[in-house]
């Protein structure tokens, strides 16, 4: 109909998907697996289940306004994984001056549009060996350690990182 509205459609759609891989999800790497539970709803796609990005086992909860006019944010995504050094190497994060080793990490990605987004992360470092050599101090793999801080991003660049705490 020529007379049909935008605002008039309304779309809910809710599904499984379940050995699926999506290409490109963060950078060049894909997510596989699942199942995820799928809605599209209430001006939103949602993405919910457990899978594998470059064989590490991931949570993902994710979240996409299709129009993000009037929201606090265009999309969301809150992922739990095991990152070791081969992953930070593919996210182009070189940590290898003062940590090697796997780290659990909980982080909430927001994209706020306009190229403006914020990574908050909590990571848990027990399995990781920490350094640094200025002061000569090493924490061995095994021993406590966690660290939290928020990254902010402009155009995917880090721009700064706040809130910043750590022990071990």
């Amino acid at each position: 109909r020529k007379d049909l509205r935008v605002a008039d459609v309304k779309v809910d759609i809710e599904g499984q998907m379940r050995d699926v891989r999506l290409p490109k999800v963060v950078r060049d790497l894909a997510l596989s697996g699942g199942p995820f539970a799928v809605n599209v709803a209430d001006n939103a796609l949602s993405l919910k289940g457990k899978g594998t990005l470059e064989g590490q086992a991931i949570d993902v909860d994710y979240k996409e306004f299709l129009s993000a006019k009037g929201q606090d944010f265009s999309s969301r995504a809150k992922v739990s994984l095991s990152v070791d050094d081969n992953l930070r190497d593919k996210f182009g994060m070189d940590l290898s001056d003062f940590l090697s080793g796997a780290a659990f990490v909980d982080v909430r990605y927001t994209d706020f549009g306009n190229g403006r987004s914020e990574a908050a992360v909590t990571a848990n470092l027990d399995q990781s060996e920490l350094y640094i050599k200025p002061f000569d101090y090493k924490k061995s793999v095994g021993r406590k350690a966690q660290t939290s801080f928020l990254a902010v991003l402009k155009d995917g660049d880090l721009q700064k990182i706040t809130d910043l705490q750590a022990f071990a």
